[in-house]
């Protein structure tokens, strides 16, 4: 035992070269290919996690806070354990870097102990040398973890490819083990490695499938199958198999049956462009590049014949290892051949080379290998599943490690041969781990920069969403495969900015009360909002026949609305000629008065039926161990007691977890009860309604009288011109552009009082002059302004704005002010709206349109979103 744990501490010491990278201040994680969005995403899921305390199916904050599903589609293993570690103290940065040296330490580990385990002790059990190599050569090859970590910073599938060896070993002992307890404890190990592959990175869940398919194939061949037969053993991997789709059905069942929900064929690549990427075999003409005409596509051959990797291999856009290079090349070869001997006296002598599975670890990398050819051409376009792999290149994670278990399986049989035959085991293990690190970490392109930001927070979230001129959000959303299928938006239009700034466009976000909703259509006001991330709560006073209420969430099935707790159709925008895009966010109509409408997301029968089935299955695999270990507690050793025991408190905890999910996913799908207290109002004060209930001072030449004849009043009105596509009727409303408005002709003043109690505080309105001023013939514009005094002191002014849109036209709309109060937190405040003439009244129709001090906790955007006035200020970057 001591030995075992001297040997697998010396093989991670001698890992230094790989893991230690991980430890580099300089590695620029934000620059490798996938690092930026699985680092925003374990901030999204810690953002939803705290609201929810339960597995969030919808990431409010992301897609510039309009909401995604991708943990409702995208295995979430990954982002529950950075949640966990956050749990724990440790930033987002801090949680990849050790989910990252625990993948390189379970793919090496699990390698090793294939090798050990699989092989029985007769046969040079107690050399540990050929395990070390196993290991320092799954750690050293190219693809697991240097690429997938430090080039493409893909952390899930890294993650998948340190399970993948212990999955296999699991299955290994399924196909090999006798006795009803061994049998049993293979089973559950083989059925949770099996559920923690797929929820960590469903693509290497596949892959592992694949390569346990074909090394039980290699068991069978060559007759190491279990003495109580092939069909048990079989028995015990379906029952294993059984267990572990039930295990993930909560997160299998939505991805399989909701994908018509989102734009899930993104992910998938054409058949051509997988193609391409394959090596051809023989032959000395290179192949055509069809979709990529500018790459370089090699020699042709299934190997590269250089010394060092070649990086980035292959073809854009992934630039994977189209095919191995030499040193990787000749080691497989080497394994393979070793391997072919081994097996072939085997089965001639039934002697001492029958002991261990050569052939098992020989076909999953000659199986990987050969995807990875031309001879496999028609599979990657007959047989459409293949291509969601994206590149066939993901397959050298299953060759890496096949050919390192291979590696160390013949130099086990090699060195149980004499103490000769061990040094050149030795020899030949050391030779070969030293040729594929030099290979690989001689020159890979891993980014590093002085300074590196480890901050993964919303101003990191915000910098990708905003900054990025792309319909698909963000860095955050991948290549936009889990957007609602309600969006469509065009993917050029010359000189706009695409993408998710249509939406800042059209709609910006200062006009969203709270970030929250607005008045899309007809004459109404938002009188309170109380939300969470799954619920939204807005009341409405509608003073037309009907009014419509937009909210800031995109539509997706599980979103129910209610009018006054009664069921409500929810609709999103039509289509938009002038942007040529049609925007998915919500909408619910609302009859004349007072009302609450209740914005709620729930589950559908596809989550709630996978959370059930979760739900079942661990409390059957609690049960059937409970029972088990009671039928055997008097013949069993107190050690194996105390790990059924755990085993069962284990499957009991999963058990209650998949249970809280399904009661909190059911809860949310029955109708709305009324919030906590805990939600206040995120609407502090409404100026205009304050104003009309003679709750301000008012300053005019007219007096504090309000009137439509007066320099100050409550009205309506309607900012913007009307484009020929956006006619203003209800199948086209003008979308926040009717805004309650506190007209306040030059020289006015209204001052109010306002608590601020929160430090997400602001005074939010939109400022502008009625259209009539903007065809005159003379203005000037006005000058708005705010003061804001605390008790006894002197008002200080906090904000100035000269709008002029006669002369300036991108001032033709509401220009939006968001100021923040969070100097004030803890003190009463008086707030002085002001308007100011220029050097001339006339014309100065001005006023602030749905003035308010709100909390806002959402991440906040430019409040004017991608174009700004141009006196107001560039457009900001973050």
């Amino acid at each position: 035992m001591r030995a075992g744990f001297a040997s697998v501490a010396l093989m991670l010491v001698l890992a230094y070269p790989v893991w230690s990278i991980m430890l580099r201040p300089d590695l620029d994680l934000w620059r490798t290919d996938d690092g930026e969005p699985h680092l925003l995403r374990m901030l999204a899921m810690r953002l939803a996690f705290t609201e929810s305390l339960a597995l969030p199916r919808w990431a409010s904050d992301m897609y510039r806070g309009y909401g995604y599903p991708v943990f409702n589609y995208y295995a979430p293993l990954t982002y529950i354990g950075a949640t966990i570690l956050g749990l724990l103290g440790l930033s987002a940065w801090d949680a990849f870097q050790v989910l990252g040296l625990g993948a390189i330490a379970a793919g090496a580990t699990g390698a090793y102990a294939l090798v050990r385990m699989a092989s029985p002790r007769a046969m040079g059990y107690r050399d540990h040398i050929p395990a070390i190599t196993a290991g320092l050569l799954y750690s050293f090859a190219p693809y697991p973890f240097i690429t997938n970590l430090y080039i493409r910073g893909d952390l899930p599938e890294a993650l998948g490819l340190g399970i993948a060896p212990w999955f296999l070993l699991a299955v290994d002992r399924c196909l090999v083990t006798t006795g009803h307890v061994r049998a049993l404890r293979a089973t559950l190990l083989a059925s949770v490695l099996g559920a923690g592959l797929l929820l960590v990175h469903q693509l290497s869940g596949a892959m592992a499938l694949g390569a346990a398919v074909a090394w039980a194939i290699g068991r069978t061949i060559t007759g190491q199958i279990a003495r109580d037969g092939l069909r048990r053993a079989i028995t015990r991997l379906v029952i294993g198999g059984t267990v572990a789709a039930g295990l993930t059905a909560f997160s299998v069942v939505p991805t399989l049956t909701e994908g018509r929900s989102v734009q899930l064929g993104l992910v998938r690549v054409p058949p051509a462009e997988m193609v391409e990427k394959l090596a051809v075999p023989f032959g000395t003409v290179a192949r055509p590049i069809a979709m990529h005409p500018g790459a370089d596509p090699g020699l042709p051959g299934a190997v590269d014949w250089t010394w060092i990797y070649r990086y980035p291999w292959g073809l854009p856009p992934t630039f994977g290892p189209v095919k191995p290079a030499a040193p990787h090349a000749v080691i497989a070869l080497v394994a393979v051949a070793g391997a072919a001997a081994v097996s072939l006296l085997g089965l001639i002598q039934r002697g001492y080379a029958s002991a261990g599975p050569v052939a098992s670890p020989a076909l999953v990398l000659g199986g990987a290998w050969l995807l990875n050819t031309t001879w496999t051409q028609r599979v990657w376009e007959d047989f459409p599943p293949m291509q969601f792999l994206q590149f066939p290149s993901r397959l050298y994670g299953p060759f890496s490690l096949g050919v390192a278990v291979a590696v160390g399986m013949v130099l086990q049989h090699v060195a149980a041969r004499s103490t000769k035959w061990r040094r050149a085991a030795w020899t030949a293990g050391t030779a070969s781990v030293l040729a594929l690190a030099i290979a690989s970490l001689a020159n890979p392109p891993i980014p590093f920069a002085a300074d590196v930001s480890q901050a993964v927070d919303a101003r990191a979230l915000l910098r990708t969403e905003y900054n990025r001129d792309a319909w698909n959000g963000g860095a955050a959303t991948g290549n936009s495969e889990f957007t609602p299928v309600g969006i469509e938006i065009a993917e050029s239009i010359p000189g706009r900015p695409r993408g998710n700034q249509v939406f800042d466009r059209a709609y910006p976000p200062g006009s969203w009360v709270g970030s929250t909703a607005l008045v899309y259509a007809g004459a109404a006001r938002i009188t309170s909002l109380r939300h969470d991330s799954y619920r939204h709560d807005i009341g409405v006073e509608v003073e037309a026949d009907h009014a419509t209420v937009a909210v800031h969430q995109l539509w997706f099935p599980g979103w129910r609305a209610y009018v006054d707790g009664v069921p409500a159709p929810i609709r999103t925008p039509p289509y938009d000629a002038t942007e040529d895009s049609r925007l998915g966010f919500q909408l619910v109509d609302v009859p004349s008065g007072s009302h609450l409408v209740t914005v709620q997301f729930g589950s559908t029968l596809s989550r709630l039926t996978g959370n059930a089935i979760t739900t079942v299955t661990a409390i059957g695999v609690a049960a059937s161990l409970a029972s088990f270990l009671w039928r055997n507690r008097q013949a069993a050793t107190v050690t194996s007691r105390a790990g059924w025991a755990a085993a069962t408190a284990v499957a009991a905890g999963v058990a209650a977890l998949a249970g809280s999910q399904l009661a909190f996913e059911t809860a949310r799908s029955l109708p709305p009860q009324p919030l906590p207290g805990v939600f206040a109002n995120a609407i502090v004060t409404d100026v205009a309604a304050a104003v009309r209930a003679g709750q301000a001072r008012i300053s005019s030449p007219t007096g504090s009288e309000l009137g439509p004849d007066k320099f100050i009043d409550v009205r309506w009105a309607l900012v913007g011109e009307f484009e020929v596509a956006r006619p203003n009727i209800v199948e086209f409303p003008h979308g926040g552009r009717l805004r309650q408005w506190l007209f306040m002709h030059p020289t006015s003043r209204v001052t109010f009082e306002s608590s601020v109690t929160d430090r997400d505080t602001f005074f939010t309105a939109g400022m502008a002059l009625r259209p009539e001023a903007w065809h005159t013939d003379y203005g000037d514009g006005v000058r708005f302004a705010v003061d804001v005094a605390t008790a006894g002191s002197q008002p200080i002014e906090v904000y100035a704005q000269r709008l002029n849109p006669r002369a300036n036209i991108d001032e033709r709309r509401w220009v939006e002010v968001r100021l923040p109060l969070a100097a004030y937190v803890g003190q009463s405040v008086e707030i002085t709206l002001r308007t100011d003439p220029v050097d001339d009244v006339r014309n100065d129709w001005a006023g602030w349109g749905n003035p308010m001090v709100v909390v806002d906790h959402t991440l906040l955007r430019p409040e004017n979103g991608p174009d700004v006035p141009a006196n107001v200020g560039p457009r900001p970057r973050f």
